[in-house]
């Protein structure tokens, strides 16, 4: 089965890309593997598409990728499931297929089972490293899946991040009382909540598939959408004890380019609006860790991993139990 998504732009502009991300322009074809990845997770939208695999056919899709290298001979694919590292012989007959000018994502957990080794998965990837741009792997909170040592990461030999999915029973401590006293006012109002990033929320709203969202801004105005402010927020630097030299005295704005940093990802506004911030005063940063939650920012900053940009509030616990430290800048980003 092979989804394709193409995106057309005007003009052509150089940007750095984060690995798993698509380039500017061009296409995105997502193929879908049905090799049963033996695992069963709550969230996964894909497991009876392949848990009846009969029309797949690794032959057809070899075909297909020849037919769209001469359509788009500089598209990115991706390759997900089921579980593409399920058959390794399969999946290199469908990566012998796609030339180098493609960037090549793979979605796995990297599965390890009687007939497939360590070994066998670092030698696939060693075999295709000028042609697998990065591996996008599974390590869940919950445990749904029966994953590879992650000794094994530290020997792929081609890019990798770690996706994670929280499930069910990812705290929400902070919503709950403000969910109580809304549902004993209006009891009959169902409740579904998600959770993501500032456009992404927008998103959803414009295509009415949520009722209201709770962004931070800075936003702009939108036609259709109406804002209302509730109240300022403060975007701050924390860090634990193993970076107390930068907490004792006023820091100019340049340190930031000297220590690991931990921001939100690159497609957030809050991220967006500190880096602008940042760089319209000269400064460039490359952080160490990209995000998806504040929350997980606040963590990895306990755990002294880095610097972490949050917003005040989400750290306002471990400030005021001295777990965390604010960095105290010369010049200090303004409340919105």
């Amino acid at each position: 089965m092979i989804q394709t998504q193409v995106h057309t732009t005007a003009s052509t502009v150089k940007t750095t890309r984060h690995p798993y991300k698509t380039r500017e322009g061009g296409a995105t074809i997502t193929i879908f593997v049905p090799y049963n990845c033996r695992n069963h997770c709550p969230f996964c939208i894909n497991k009876e598409e392949y848990s009846h695999p009969e029309g797949f056919s690794a032959e057809k899709i070899c075909k297909s990728i020849e037919m769209m290298n001469q359509i788009t001979p500089y598209c990115d694919y991706v390759f997900t499931g089921g579980e593409p590292f399920a058959n390794l012989d399969s999946l290199q007959m469908m990566l012998d297929k796609i030339p180098e000018t493609h960037n090549v994502y793979i979605n796995t957990t990297l599965p390890v089972f009687e007939f497939q080794t360590e070994d066998d998965i670092v030698n696939f990837t060693k075999h295709n490293k000028n042609k697998i741009t990065c591996i996008n792997v599974s390590r869940h909170m919950q445990h749904y899946v029966v994953e590879s040592n992650d000794s094994l990461l530290g020997r792929l030999a081609v890019p990798f991040r770690i996706n994670c999915v929280l499930y069910k029973n990812y705290p929400a401590q902070e919503l709950v009382p403000y969910l109580e006293r809304f549902h004993e006012k209006y009891p009959g109002v169902r409740f579904q909540i998600t959770n993501g990033p500032t456009p992404a929320t927008m998103g959803l709203l414009k295509e009415k598939k949520i009722d209201f969202g709770v962004v931070s801004g800075p936003l702009e105005k939108q036609e259709g959408v109406r804002l209302m402010p509730v109240r300022k927020i403060e975007d701050i630097f924390v860090a634990g004890r193993n970076f107390l030299e930068y907490t004792r005295q006023k820091q100019p704005l340049s340190v930031l380019e000297k220590v690991p940093l931990i921001m939100l990802d690159q497609d957030t506004s809050t991220r967006r609006y500190v880096q602008r911030f940042l760089e319209q005063r000269k400064v460039f940063v490359h952080p160490e860790f990209e995000l998806a939650t504040s929350d997980m920012i606040v963590q990895f900053a306990l755990r002294n991993l880095g610097v972490g940009s949050v917003v005040r509030d989400f750290a306002k616990k471990e400030l005021d139990s001295r777990e965390l430290i604010e960095l105290k800048l010369e010049e200090q980003l303004p409340q919105l």
